[in-house]
């Protein structure tokens, strides 16, 4: 009884991805189970009553998992298989391919509609971890071919997690954007891979401490100059646009990674 009560709760959680609650997905599983119901029968089966029985067999079937059979004389609730359930996932696949394709369009008109205010500065805070993500994502607006460099704190992996700062790391390398850090480490981090270095898109140097101490991540691109820091259990992070900002901090960047050493490969 214990693990079909657990094996419930497991295929609740997942029909979640579906757009459905638990109460849905509850009279779902019911309707699967008992086949074709009254929603009366639903109401006694589930303890639901009648009227929310009503509205959730409308949601479940305008998501399309439950059909309405009419015969003479009642009409029933009947669940659909679940290959209707894959129908939804080409659905959400075709939904989602839409939205890459009218993202760079959508996105660089958006861009014309930013207002500045005439200001040639702007500065922006971010707090927590989807706020340091959403700071470092906002590099992907480097074009193509271009270029970001910094200075290397703590691995992106420890501060944004490894799923989040792996798909990154891919987008960058989709854009070919050459990435260069300066870093207290003297060794490469363990998500550092052969492949990394070969097509140079990611070089990193060491710096001793004794030279300058790092205590936070920077990163400079564009007109952008960007730094984040844990600091007392907080995450915070500061992006300024300001082309001559950007301009100082890349050419004090410069004359650490001419100091800095060169980190090998990993040996394979």
């Amino acid at each position: 009884m214990m693990s079909e009560m657990m094996n419930r709760l497991m295929l609740i959680k997942q029909l979640k991805a579906f757009g459905m609650d638990n109460k849905g997905a509850q009279i779902y599983l019911t309707l699967l189970q008992k086949g074709p119901t009254t929603s009366l029968e639903i109401s006694r089966l589930t303890s639901y009553n009648r009227t929310s029985v009503y509205r959730y067999l409308e949601e479940l079937k305008k998501l399309g998992v439950v059909e309405e059979i009419i015969d003479e004389h009642r009409t029933l609730a009947k669940a659909s298989s679940a290959e209707q359930l894959k129908l939804l996932v080409a659905q959400k696949e075709a939904e989602v391919d839409q939205l890459k394709h009218t993202l760079p369009m959508l996105a660089e008109e958006l861009s014309r509609l930013e207002n500045d205010a005439g200001s040639p500065t702007k500065v922006l805070f971010y707090r927590g971890k989807n706020g340091i993500q959403q700071l470092l994502w906002n590099s992907l607006k480097i074009p193509k071919g271009g270029e970001m460099v910094g200075l290397s704190y703590r691995p992106w992996n420890d501060i944004v997690g490894r799923e989040f700062s792996d798909k990154l790391r891919v987008e960058l390398r989709i854009k070919e954007i050459n990435d260069r850090e300066v870093t207290n480490t003297p060794g490469p981090f363990d998500y550092v891979h052969d492949e990394m270095f070969e097509d140079f898109t990611w070089r990193e140097r060491y710096l001793p401490s004794s030279i300058l101490e790092i205590r936070h991540e920077t990163l400079i691109y564009n007109d952008v100059f960007a730094l984040f820091h844990y600091h007392n259990g907080e995450l915070f992070g500061v992006e300024i646009h300001n082309a001559e900002i950007a301009k100082t901090q890349k050419q004090l960047f410069e004359i650490l990674w001419k100091k800095a050493k060169v980190i090998k490969p990993p040996k394979t």
